[in-house]
């Protein structure tokens, strides 16, 4: 430690975020100690020269300031970066992992959001022993918040939540993080995953550095919330959505106004809280609960940081083949390999869906008398091809004495292994329930496809699951509705097809909560294939939901009765044990 000790400090900006910049650097050299000398770092894709020429009126003896253009840096990876980005984010936010190979002369720095105030001498934080680890942050204080963020973190990221730290404030060991190719592993899966998540930086570098992170005192990212707090603050951290150049009466918002008056930026940055609507501040709400949801969508894609690095390296991660070049497999090559992984790999398609846009203002019930129209249709026109169909194909229906002496509406599970699997289940139903209507969940995608397919698969009572929330909401109304009827609902419990794939897979949890949720029954049926491809459909005795239980256990033992029911009849039929590629690995 010197007099001429240089500490280099990050930030990462667009024009936007310029003047709490300007807040951020006031604040450092207000507090930082003058026998050392600060290097401040501005990362960016081009900036606005009259923005760059007021945050360079903040230069001191001590503590200077550079701006650095990343855009030749990132251009190879700009696209995938954009693609991974949330809507309240800019592609800023994954600058600092660039760090370490870009500024070899550095063997540590430090990083900050824009967002922050610092309060306490930086030169502190940047001459602590980090004991050999990576980087040292702060535990993060919003996920721990909210347990459907707790979920998020420990199920999709693969993180304990009391190891999962804010990305906002970090000292990084330059030399650790380039001697471990942090770089390269973050763009290796950035580029051949490209996981679907909350906090993108922050998330890929929990996984990457996990078990690798020192963990400083809570006062040097203490955020701006109303939880109790009586120790040492050293940077204030306006994360999230409680901004003091938003709201009044924010957390330590004194400190910003203190550090803000001190810039040239002082009177546009009031003008800017002046001026926030209240619109505006219905839309930070709303994209608040919209994050909720995203998470709880997140947590049902099988293609998760946990899902693939649970059973693996990050190396080997990056050697697998993967959804973006299944392409380059056949179809029954991605069978194989996803039944190696396992997991949540059993509920993953094999197959690749056109890309199609979100769903918006679903009519499930066909309300409107058009959607009405059209479901006559599409219906009447199903309903004599499945007739013409029957007479072609070979198919047994075994056990519909099972459902005698079904009372009500029932959900419908199924092994899922054709694009037409679900025409002998309607021929089962019909044979023993007339008067029933059968509708069927599906994806989104195959909801809005283009053409005479999408017709038929949008109006012939189909209900697709969506990733719009309010249409998720009137899913679940109408589900109840149409069980109230007593129509039945088919749900693929393994969620993805695997083209003629006999084995049973393990099974997800929806159509048993709905099935326990509107006291219903679940009635398993499982289709086996000879040797001379004749199909024969078993219908097994109903499952009854066990109403001494809560929704969540009483729904797992719906799942795992079900799932044995399935497994006993495939062991039945085909004369073998139930074994898949997976257990063979883990006895390895």
């Amino acid at each position: 430690m010197t007099k001429d000790q240089i500490i280099p400090i990050f930030f990462a900006t667009d024009d936007r975020y310029v003047p709490y910049l300007g807040v951020a650097i006031k604040s450092i050299t207000e507090n930082c100690h003058p026998m050392f000398k600060y290097q401040v770092h501005v990362l960016n894709t081009g900036l606005n020269k009259q923005n760059m020429d007021k945050i360079k009126t903040l230069e001191t003896d001590f503590l200077k300031i550079e701006f650095n253009d990343i855009s030749n840096k990132i251009a190879a990876i700009k696209a995938t970066l954009d693609e991974n980005l949330r809507d309240y984010y800019s592609d800023a936010i994954f600058y600092r992992i660039f760090i370490p190979s870009m500024f070899p002369q550095y063997d540590r720095a430090i990083y900050l959001d824009c967002d922050i105030v610092v309060i306490g001498d930086i030169s502190r934080m940047f001459f602590t022993d980090i004991k050999g680890n990576y980087l040292a942050s702060v535990l993060d204080e919003v996920a721990p918040s909210n347990p459907v963020l707790v979920k998020y973190v420990e199920k999709a990221v693969g993180v304990p939540i009391n190891q999962y730290f804010c990305s906002g404030v970090i000292l990084f060991d330059l030399l650790a993080m380039r001697e471990h190719q942090i770089e390269h592993k973050f763009i290796g899966l950035l580029n051949k995953y490209n996981f679907d998540t909350i906090a993108p930086d922050q998330d890929y570098l929990n996984v990457i550095c996990k078990n690798k992170v020192y963990y400083l005192h809570q006062g040097w990212d203490r955020q701006a919330n109303k939880r109790k707090y009586n120790d040492d603050i050293y940077i204030v951290h306006y994360n999230m959505f409680r901004k003091p150049w938003l709201y009044k009466k924010v957390p330590y918002e004194s400190y910003f106004w203190q550090y803000a008056a001190m810039t040239p930026f002082y009177n546009d940055i009031l003008k800017t809280r002046d001026s926030f609507t209240k619109e505006q501040k219905a839309a930070n709400i709303k994209g608040a609960r919209k994050m909720i949801y995203s998470c709880s969508m997140m947590l049902q894609n099988p293609i998760t940081f946990k899902s693939i690095l649970d059973k693996m390296s990050i190396e080997e991660a990056l050697e697998m083949p993967t959804v973006k070049n299944l392409e380059e497999l056949s179809i029954p090559e991605r069978i194989e390999q996803f039944e190696k992984l396992g997991g949540e790999f059993f509920n993953t398609d094999v197959l690749i869906d056109p890309p199609t846009k979100p769903l918006k203002n679903v009519d499930y019930l066909k309300k409107n008398p058009i959607h009405k129209i059209q479901a006559w249709i599409a219906n009447s026109i199903a309903k004599s091809y499945r007739k013409k169909l029957k007479k072609q194909l070979n198919v047994k229906i075994e056990g519909v004495e099972n459902l005698k002496d079904l009372k009500t509406g029932a959900i419908l599970t199924h092994n899922h292994f054709s694009t037409a699997d679900s025409i002998p289940v309607y021929w089962a139903i019909n044979e023993i329930k007339p008067k029933r209507k059968m509708w069927t969940i599906v994806r989104e995608g195959n909801w809005n496809m283009p053409g005479l397919t999408g017709f038929f698969l949008k109006h012939s009572n189909t209900l697709p699951i969506s990733e719009n929330y309010h249409n998720m909401v009137n899913l679940d109304k109408a589900i109840t509705k149409l069980l109230n009827k007593k129509d039945i609902i088919v749900i693929y419990p393994e969620q993805a097809m695997w083209p003629d794939y006999r084995k049973p897979r393990p099974q997800k949890l929806g159509a048993f909560t709905y099935a326990f949720k509107n006291d219903v029954p679940v009635i398993p049926c499982f289709t086996t294939v000879n040797d001379k491809n004749e199909f024969t459909i078993h219908v097994m005795p109903l499952i009854y939901p066990d109403k001494t239980l809560n929704r969540k256990l009483g729904a797992i033992k719906m799942r795992d009765q079900n799932y044995e029911c399935f497994v006993k009849k495939y062991e039945e039929v085909y004369g073998k044990k139930l074994e898949y590629a997976c257990d063979k690995n883990n006895k390895k």
